[in-house]
Parts: structure tokens; sequence; C-alpha cells
């Protein structure tokens, strides 16, 4: 008896749970006082996931007094799990009975508000921009299917539709210049059950047709008009003459020119054989040509139709043959030292030289070789540090030149060093060790640490025959 004395004044002195809880689809958390609840309690709310382990405090819902509302928006940290949350009345170091919400996903129930649309012009299209009505919800806006309406304001009032995904930018192209366009959207998810009526329309419009092409067709109507009136005023002046007339006679009669031209048999080919260079000449040399049958020149003032011109005149021939090509363009090699040989064509001046360039089967595009560009009659060319890869094939080219005239380009075949190259014998030591022989061998002795470098990955193999000079056994 006395037991159960003691414990009415116990149960009478917990505090009533809040009643009547209710998560809104817009992530407000409401609740109200339970019966006898009394005066100076506060509520403190709690969140946990599925796949959580232990509740956790909703920041700025730890001690509600009223309103009895709790914005959980900022606890739904992901927008796919099922969140459960907890409401507690306290006072003092007294906590009532919790009482637990329904599970809810924020991505599944949560009621979503229409995309803000935003539209502009963007040259002749049109730009879609769509924001979150709160930013804080992008991630699920962002995963979301949609469906554009896309009104013209014209007579026909033509519409059409345009299915997207995700808040991306859309541009909106072929469309009628200097028309009004005006776009709402709605939300068409079938996967997430979301759906709802279009949104209020946003307008804009199309740039007109681009007055800059006016603008450009005017200027070069201008610089046209301008160019004619500049043509007209030099054929007034005489500056330009347009009528068809004969050349002056100078240039279509020569009384007598005595010349023999001597072509030499190596040439290829005669380039420039004939130069004209005309020259004014005094007025004695126009009064002393007139008069003499035996002069080269002659000089003529013609006047046809007002179009005046004088035409003195010396006719300067000139003939030039040029160089002979190289001969015998070969590549020889002897221990990976490579050495370009030729020989100069039949009648080379003295003062000719030579410039050498090599390709390769890679790159096929000719090189000049530094230290072969100014060679002289009876130079060789070192090709040792140009030919930087055995393997590849090379070929040479070779040209004859001097300060007025330069020949054809005469080439080798093609070369493979690692092929190619004719070995010598290596470098051989022996010296004596009591009952033994130390043998010594070393490749070649050439000139570059390259081709030193390259024998030693040939000389990878060598036949010894060793013969004892008292008997001859071998």
């Amino acid at each position: 008896m006395l037991t159960w004395l003691l414990q009415i004044p116990l149960a009478m002195s917990e505090l009533p749970p809040p009643v009547n809880l209710i998560l809104t689809p817009s992530h407000m958390l409401k609740w109200q006082q339970g019966p006898r609840t009394p005066s100076g309690v506060y509520y403190n709310v709690t969140i946990i996931t599925d796949k959580g382990t232990s509740w956790v405090p909703v920041a700025g819902c730890e001690n509600v007094h009223y309103p009895l509302v709790c914005d959980l928006t900022g606890a739904f940290y992901d927008q796919r799990e099922v969140h459960f949350v907890r409401v507690v009345t306290v006072q003092g170091g007294q906590a009532s009975q919790a009482v637990i919400s329904l599970g809810f996903i924020p991505f599944k129930d949560t009621q979503l508000e229409l995309p803000h649309l935003t539209v502009t012009t963007c040259g002749r299209n049109l730009c879609v921009d769509l924001h979150p009505p709160m930013e804080h919800r992008r991630e699920i806006y962002d995963t979301l299917s949609y469906k554009l309406k896309i009104e013209c304001n014209s007579a026909e009032r033509a519409k059409f539709f345009k299915d997207i995904r995700s808040l991306r930018r859309q541009i909106l192209e072929d469309l009628a210049p200097g028309r009004q366009y005006c776009v709402s959207i709605c939300i068409l998810d079938t996967l997430e059950s979301k759906a709802s009526n279009y949104s209020q329309p946003v307008c804009s419009s199309t740039s007109g047709i681009y007055t800059a092409d006016q603008w450009l067709s005017a200027v070069l109507c201008s610089l046209l008009m301008l160019g004619l009136v500049i043509l007209a005023i030099l054929v007034i002046t005489g500056s330009i003459c347009l009528k068809r007339r004969p050349l002056p006679l100078v240039l279509t009669t020569i009384n007598h020119v005595e010349g023999i031209l001597v072509i030499d048999p190596y040439s290829s080919s005669l380039p420039s054989f004939l130069n004209v260079k005309p020259t004014l000449i005094s007025s004695s040399e126009k009064r002393s040509n007139q008069s003499s049958d035996e002069s080269d020149v002659e000089s003529g003032t013609e006047s046809h139709d007002g179009c005046r011109g004088d035409y003195p005149l010396r006719l300067h021939l000139v003939f030039a043959v040029s160089l002979t090509p190289p001969s015998d363009v070969s590549i020889s090699s002897f221990n990976m030292e490579h050495t370009l040989n030729f020989l100069p064509g039949p009648g080379t001046p003295s003062d000719t030289h030579f410039t050498v360039q090599i390709v390769n089967d890679r790159k096929n595009m000719w090189r000049p070789v530094v230290g072969c560009l100014e060679l002289t009659a009876g130079q060789m060319c070192n090709l040792t540090r140009v030919f930087t890869d055995p393997y590849t094939h090379y070929k040479a080219r070779v040209q004859a030149f001097t300060t007025t005239q330069t020949s054809s380009w005469t080439e080798s075949g093609w070369f493979q060093p690692i092929s190619d190259t004719v070995l010598g014998p290596p470098d051989v030591s022996v010296s004596g060790c009591g009952n033994c022989l130390i043998l010594q061998l070393k490749p070649p002795a050439t000139k570059g640490l390259q081709c030193n470098l390259q024998l030693e990955n040939l000389y990878r193999g060598v036949i010894l025959h060793v013969r004892r000079t008292r008997d001859g056994a071998q």
C-alpha cells in the first residue's frame, strides 16, 4: 500500500509529451503541447536516418519555446535516405517520453515549387536559365526532368515543346527574328512520380534583322563609288589610258642585232636567259641614234587619241646559263663514320661553292647540314653527327652555287648506317699471365663518342682464332 502511494506523486510529476506531430512537405516540423503541460517547458528536437546509429540535435531546435515549429531543411543531409524526427518535452532535469515522426524521404516527400526562369537574348537565339527556388535544394532539382513550352506571339500562335533534364542552360535556336517568345516550365518526372502544371510564362524577344548587314552594304557601295571616281579622274588626266593602241616602235622593231648564244651541253635548264632592262636616253643620244642605221636601240614618241607617252628605251640582252649540277653523289661509311662524296659538274667555275642537305624516311623534310653549307670543290662532308639513328634511312643532296647562279640538286641513294657501314676489326691486345693469356678487345678507335657507343653495340659476337707459334696448334 505504501509503495502504491509513493508512485502516485511520481506519476503525477511526469511531463506530458508533445502531441499532433506533423512534418510538412516543405520540411517544417510542427507540434502542440500535451494536456496539462506546465509553464516554463521547452522542447528538444533530434533527428536520425535509417542508417544512423545515434540521434543528432537539430541546429536551432535544441531549446524551442514558442512557436512550436522547427525548420528541418538544413538537417536533411542525404536527400534519398529515410529520416526520423524525435521531439521531447524538457523542464529542469526532467524529460517527457519522446514522440517520433513517421519516416520522411526528402527527395520523394518534399513538395517542390517550379524552378524560376530567366529568358535572355543570345545573338539570334534565346537563352533559358533555370534556378531552384531555394539554393540548398539544387541537388534535388538538378536530377528531375522538365518540359519547356515555347509560344510565339505571331498570328498563328506557334507553339512547341522541349524536354530537358537538369538545370543546365537551354538555347532555343532557329527562331524567327523580331518576334516575342514566352517560355513556361513544368516538372515531368515519371521515375520519381513528380508532375506539375506549367509555370507563369516568361517572355523575351529575338533580335531583328541585323542592321549591321545594311551598314556593311552601304560602306561597300561607298567604297565602290569612290574607286570609280578615282579611276575616272586618272583616265581624264591621262595617267591611265584604257584605249588599245600599238606598242611603241622600240618594243616591236630592232633594226640590227648581232649575237651568238652558246648553251652549255651539260646544262639541264636555262632560267632567265633574256633580261630586258629599260634605260632613259639623253637627247643627244636620241638624235645620234635616229641618224645611225647600225644602232641597237630605237626610240619613239607616239600620241594616240589623247594618250601621250614617250618611250626612250635601251635594250640590254643578257644571256645566262645555270651551273651544271654536281655528279657522283654518294655516301660512304667505315666504322660508323659517314662521309658524303661528290664531284663538281663539268665546266663548274673555280669560285663555285656547294651546299648539302639531308632527309630521312620518317620526316620527309630536307634540312641543311651545319658545316657543309659552303664547301669547295674536293671537300667532303662529314655526316656522322647528323645520322643520329643507325636504323633510319637517310638521303643527301648537293647543290652548286655562286653569287649569281645556282644549279639543280643532285641526290644520293638511300643510306642506312647500321647496314651500310663497313666494320673494321676490333683492337686486340694480348698479355701473359703464367699459364694463361689475357685477351682484351676494344672497338676500333673513332673520332666521336657517338661512334664508339654504336660500335660497342655492333661487336656483340667475336670469333677468335688462337694459334701456338711453336707447333702451329690451333
